[in-house]
């Protein structure tokens, strides 16, 4: 891909995961009955797992159709905690988890979809409890000519809560 198709691309994608972003902070909001603050967009470079610090639980799902990529919201264990505990679901922690997820995830493509004018399906959700990047990792290296961003979403606190990790492929 030449750079200026990759500049091209690579806009197009941050445009997409801005709006997608929203959408999942505010579907997130509604799970946890508090305002999610949306971060500036960043384009990930390098493996997922290096950079994901303390955000080692996420939940994961491979996208399909019009748009092709991966989707995984990863959870500090603030961000975990807050979603259980907005849920009322300590006992059912990974259903919970995955349902979580499962909203926040469609809530976050289906606007890609929309601004699209297309249609995308979201894989079963996976949940990763100790370093989700890894397995992000090997999902994209089964890729080609994909676009990875990552968006910080956060309530009252300094420290993200979740990051949301879209990956796309050539668009």
């Amino acid at each position: 891909m030449t750079r200026s198709k990759a500049d091209t691309q690579d806009t197009r994608v941050r445009a997409l995961a801005q709006e997608s972003a929203a959408a999942a902070a505010a579907a997130f909001g509604r799970l946890c009955g508090e305002p999610m603050r949306v971060a500036d967009v960043l384009m990930w470079e390098g493996s997922i797992s290096a950079g994901a610090g303390k955000l080692d639980t996420g939940i994961v799902f491979e996208v399909d159709g019009a748009v092709r990529g991966v989707v995984a919201l990863l959870l500090s264990g603030v961000g975990r905690a807050t979603v259980l505990e907005a849920l009322d679901a300590e006992l059912l922690a990974d259903s919970a988890l995955r349902e979580a997820g499962n909203i926040v995830a469609s809530h976050s493509v289906s606007a890609v979809a929309d601004r699209l004018g297309t249609r995308v399906t979201l894989s079963v959700p996976t949940l990763v409890r100790e370093d989700a990047g890894s397995l992000i990792d090997r999902l994209l290296a089964r890729r080609v000519d994909v676009v990875v961003t990552a968006t910080e979403l956060w309530a009252a606190g300094e420290t993200p809560d979740v990051v949301l990790v879209l990956a796309v492929e050539s668009l």
